[in-house]
C-alpha cells in the first residue's frame, strides 16, 4: 500500500525532473514502509487488496483472529479473503467500497456510510462457531484519484469488549513506543508541529543539530536563519493541507550543507492534525555530483581532444552514438551511421576486419584490434579500429569502438620498409664484396706463408751449416749472431704455422655435432701438463659440460685458451688454472663458459686488443707468442655465432669467458 503526493516545483531542465522523481520515489519508498509499520502494529485485524481483488495486506491481528498466516492468503484473490469468515466466496464490504457489488444493504441491513467508507456488523458462521463481527472498509486512492484497492478493519461485538478494548489501548502504546523508536532511529532530522505551530516532537537527529526546542515555535527559535525560514514556510503550508518539497543551502557547525526538506500535513481522515517534517542532509551526495560533472566535464575534453572516431555500438554492430571530432576524414556524413551497421555503412573488406574485431571483445579475446583502409575524397587513408566492451548499468552489451586514422605510421612503416630493402641490398652486396676481399686476403696469406717456408728453411739449413763446419773460423760475435738469426727464423716459422692456421680456420665449415667440452679440455690440457712434466700446477675442469659446435675447431679453441693459461702462469709458484661455466640466470639463458688463470694477467683497458692478430700484450721476452692465437680464438667463436670477453687485472690473472651459439 502507497500514499504518492506529487510537489510542482516549477519548469527545471531534464535531469532536475530525473532526480525530483528518484526523490519522489525515495519518499513514496519511505511513506509506504512507515504505512506498512503502522498496519502490521494496529490492534485490529486488517486486510488490504489491490484494485484486482488481490490480498497485498494481512496484519498480524487478521492472523490471531483467523488462524491464517498471511503467506498463506497474501498473493490470493477470487475473494478467497472470505472463506475464514463464511466459509464461501462472498463479497466483504471492502468489495462493495471498490465497486465491484452493488446494494450492500441487501447483504448488510446494519450498513452504514461514512463518506466514501462503509460500517457494517454481520454474523459470521465460520469464525470461532459463529461470532457477531464490526467491520469498516474504505478506499484507497492514488494520486490521481483513481482507484488503487481497498482496506478493511474488523473487530468482534462480544462481552469480552473491555478486555479487548484494554488489549488495544496496550496495543496501541506498543505500537506508539514501536513508532516513536523508528522516528528516533531515523538518520534524519525530523519533527512534528501541531495546529499552532509549536514544536511538539523532535527526533534525537534533530535535537543534536538544534537543541531541544519542544514546545517552541520556529519563529523563536536560534537556529540557521536559511533552516528557520523554510520550516516557517512549509510548516505554514503543509498545516493549509499541502505537501511541499525542495533544496536549501545552510551552516551547520562550522561547515555549509546542502539540505534537502520535506513537510507533510498529518491528517486524522479530513482534519489536519499537525504536520511532520524531515530535513535531509544531501551535501556528500551532493559533492559527488558536483564531482561526478568535472569528471564527465574532463572526459569530455579529453574525447574532444582525441583524433579518433568514437563509436558506440551493440554486439550487431550497430551504431548508436559517435563522435567525429575531424569530419572531413569521414568517407560519408555522420547521419549515415547512426542506427546503422558500421559493418553495412563500410565497404566489403573493412567491414569484414570490424566484424572480427566486434567477435574478439565480445568473446573477451584481447587486444580486439583491425587496420582497414577507405578511400575518401581526400586520398587512401589508413585506420586502426579497437573494441572494448562498456560498462553499461542498464545492463545492455554494448561496446566503444575508437577508429584512429593511422596513415602516417602507414607510410612511414612502407618508407621504412623501402630502406631496409635497399639496406638489406647494399649489405649484401657489401657482404659479396666482403667475402671475396677476405678470400683474396686468406688466399695471400696461405700463398705468402707457403712461398716463406722454402727460403727460410734455406737460412735455417745454412745457419746450421755454418756453425757446425766453420764453428773454430768463427769469433764469439760470429756464432752469436748466427744463434740469433736461427732464433728469429725460428719465430718466424712460428709465425707462418699460425697465420697457415687462422688462414685454414677462416676457410672451415662449421660440421655440428654434441661436444663434451669437459672431456676435451681434459686432453688438451694432458699434453701441455705432458710437454712440461717438471710443471707445478693446479688444474680444475668442471664435468659434464657440453655444447653444440664443430669438435676439431673446438678442440683448437680450448687449445689456445688453455695454452694462454699455462704460458702466463708459468712464473707462479702455486699456478692455478680452471675450466668451468657460470650458473644459469634463467631456463632460457644461454651457457656462459669461462677458462680462468691465476697468471700475470694485463691492463683490462686493452681487454679488445688482445683478439687483434699480432697484438701483443707482454714482449716476447716476457712470454712466447706470435699473437695468433686470441685472434684464432675470437675466430672460431665468431664461426659458432658466439661472443667472446675478458676480465682482467695486471698480476691478478684474466678469466676469457665465452658462449657457444652452436
Amino acid at each position: 500500500m502507497h500514499i504518492d503526493n506529487q510537489v510542482d516545483l516549477g519548469p527545471q531542465p531534464e535531469r532536475h525532473k530525473q532526480r525530483r522523481d528518484q526523490r519522489r520515489d525515495q519518499r513514496r519508498d519511505q511513506t509506504e514502509q512507515l504505512l506498512n509499520s503502522v498496519l502490521e502494529f494496529m490492534p485490529h485485524a486488517t486486510l488490504v487488496v489491490d484494485d484486482a481483488g488481490v490480498v497485498i495486506g494481512w496484519n498480524r491481528a487478521m492472523e490471531q483472529l483467523t488462524g491464517v498466516p498471511a503467506a498463506q492468503i497474501v498473493g490470493r484473490g477470487d475473494r478467497e479473503y472470505a472463506l475464514p469468515f463464511y466459509g464461501e466466496r462472498r463479497p466483504l464490504l471492502v468489495d462493495f467500497v471498490m465497486g465491484a457489488e452493488q446494494q450492500p444493504e441487501s447483504v448488510y441491513p446494519s450498513l452504514r456510510r461514512v463518506g466514501e467508507a462503509l460500517e457494517a456488523e454481520s454474523f459470521v458462521p465460520a469464525l470461532r462457531g459463529g461470532s457477531q463481527m464490526w467491520a469498516c472498509a474504505s478506499p484507497l486512492r492514488g494520486e490521481r484519484g483513481d482507484m488503487i484497492g481497498g482496506i478493511e478493519v474488523m473487530r468482534e461485538e462480544t462481552e469480552a469488549k473491555d478486555i479487548r478494548l484494554l488489549q488495544t489501548r496496550i496495543a496501541l502504546r506498543e505500537a506508539e513506543i514501536r513508532l516513536r523508536t523508528a522516528f528516533e532511529s531515523l538518520p534524519f532530522d525530523m519533527w512534528i508541529v501541531d495546529n499552532d505551530h509549536r514544536i511538539a516532537l523532535q527526533n534525537a537527529l534533530a535535537r543534536n543539530t538544534w537543541g531541544d526546542l519542544l514546545g517552541r515555535r520556529f519563529e523563536d527559535c536560534e537556529i540557521d536563519p536559511a533552516i528557520r525560514a523554510r520550516a516557517i514556510e512549509y510548516n505554514s503550508r503543509a498545516l493549509a493541507g499541502e505537501q511541499v518539497a525542495g533544496e536549501l543551502t545552510a551552516h551547520i557547525g562550522d561547515e555549509e550543507r546542502s539540505i534537502f526538506s520535506i513537510v507533510c500535513p498529518i491528517l486524522d481522515g479530513a482534519e489536519i492534525r499537525g504536520a511532520l517534517g524531515v530535513n535531509i542532509d544531501i551535501t556528500d551526495r551532493k559533492r559527488a555530483e558536483t564531482k561526478l560533472q568535472q569528471t564527465r566535464a574532463q572526459i569530455e575534453a579529453t574525447l574532444n581532444a582525441l583524433p579518433d572516431l568514437l563509436f558506440e555500438i551493440d554486439a550487431d554492430g550497430v551504431i548508436h552514438d559517435y563522435r567525429a571530432p575531424q569530419p572531413d576524414l569521414l568517407y560519408a556524413p555522420p547521419s549515415v551511421f547512426l542506427c546503422r551497421r558500421m559493418q553495412d555503412v563500410l565497404p566489403a573488406d573493412p567491414g569484414r576486419v570490424i566484424t572480427r574485431v566486434i567477435a574478439d571483445a565480445a568473446a573477451g579475446r584481447t587486444p580486439a584490434k583491425g587496420t582497414y583502409w577507405l578511400d575518401l575524397p581526400i586520398g587512401r587513408h589508413w585506420f586502426e579500429i579497437s573494441v572494448a566492451p562498456k560498462n553499461d548499468p542498464s545492463g545492455q552489451r554494448r561496446f566503444i569502438a575508437l577508429a584512429r586514422d593511422v596513415t602516417a605510421a602507414k607510410q612511414a612503416e612502407e618508407r621504412l620498409r623501402q630502406v631496409n630493402l635497399e639496406l638489406e641490398q647494399r649489405v649484401a652486396e657489401r657482404t659479396t664484396q666482403l667475402e671475396a676481399t677476405n678470400r683474396d686476403l686468406e688466399s695471400f696469406v696461405y700463398s705468402v706463408s707457403h712461398d716463406l717456408r722454402t727460403p727460410l728453411h734455406h737460412i735455417d739449413g745454412f745457419s746450421q751449416v755454418l756453425l757446425e763446419d766453420y764453428r773454430e773460423k768463427l769469433d764469439a760475435d760470429g756464432r752469436r749472431y748466427l744463434e740469433r738469426v736461427r732464433g728469429g727464423v725460428a719465430r718466424m716459422t712460428d709465425l707462418i704455422e699460425d697465420l697457415l692456421k687462422l688462414s685454414r680456420i677462416g676457410r672451415s665449415k662449421v660440421v655440428p655435432e654434441q661436444v663434451d667440452l669437459s672431456e676435451l679440455a681434459r686432453s688438451v690440457a694432458a699434453e701441455l701438463l705432458h710437454s712440461d712434466r717438471e710443471r707445478q700446477l693446479e688444474l680444475i675442469v668442471a664435468p659434464g659440460l657440453t655444447a653444440r659446435g664443430d669438435a676439431r675447431l673446438l678442440r683448437v679453441m680450448l687449445q689456445n685458451l688453455l695454452d694462454n693459461a699455462f704460458k702466463f702462469t708459468g712464473r707462479r709458484e702455486r699456478a692455478r688454472v680452471e675450466f668451468g661455466a657460470m650458473p644459469k640466470s634463467g631456463p632460457d639463458a644461454e651457457p656462459v663458459y669461462f677458462v680462468r688463470d691465476n697468471g700475470a694477467g694485463f691492463d683490462p683497458a686493452q681487454g679488445e686488443q688482445c683478439f687483434v692478430a699480432f697484438q701483443r700484450l707482454h714482449g716476447s721476452d716476457e712470454f712466447p707468442g706470435t699473437g695468433i692465437g686470441l685472434a684464432t680464438v675470437q675466430r672460431i667463436i665468431a664461426l659458432h655465432h658466439g661472443r667472446i670477453w675478458v676480465e682482467t687485472e695486471p698480476d691478478a690473472g684474466a678469466t676469457f669467458f665465452f658462449t657457444i651459439g652452436g
